[in-house]
């Protein structure tokens, strides 16, 4: 439907994880992660322009109290316990579809204390191209 429509975008929200069948999360949910890579094959392999986002452990936080990490290849073992604020992955998945530089990627999001709250804006321009 989305290729039908011609949609300019399409930003797709999975789980940091999803590569490895042994993350924690996915033995509990019988590889519930792996439907989740699936997913974004597919997407990869629609042509449709897109942005994936693997958050870490969501929690209800207000937007912008913390700083904002991405980092790219499914890192997620030293991210593991890192969480992400709702609000803050809402404000980025909007964000994703402004910037050209966030066009065919896949990045992990963590909320880090140790970043200042909108700098993450720039780490956009610094995203490598997913390798299809």
């Amino acid at each position: 439907a989305a290729v039908a429509g011609k949609v300019e975008q399409f930003v797709l929200l999975t789980a940091i994880g999803v590569t490895d069948p042994a993350h924690p999360f996915n033995k509990a949910t019988k590889g519930a992660l792996g439907w989740r890579f699936k997913g974004e094959e597919y997407l990869r392999a629609s042509g449709l322009p897109y942005t994936i986002v693997r958050p870490a452990g969501l929690v209800n936080e207000p937007a912008g109290q913390k700083g904002l990490r991405l980092e790219q290849g499914d890192v997620w073992r030293p991210l593991l316990r890192s969480t992400l604020s709702r609000d803050d992955l809402a404000v980025v998945l909007v964000e994703a579809l402004r910037q050209p530089a966030a066009r065919n990627t896949t990045f992990e999001l963590v909320n880090d204390a140790s970043q200042p709250p909108g700098a993450w804006r720039e780490r956009f321009a610094t995203l490598k191209p997913d390798s299809n």
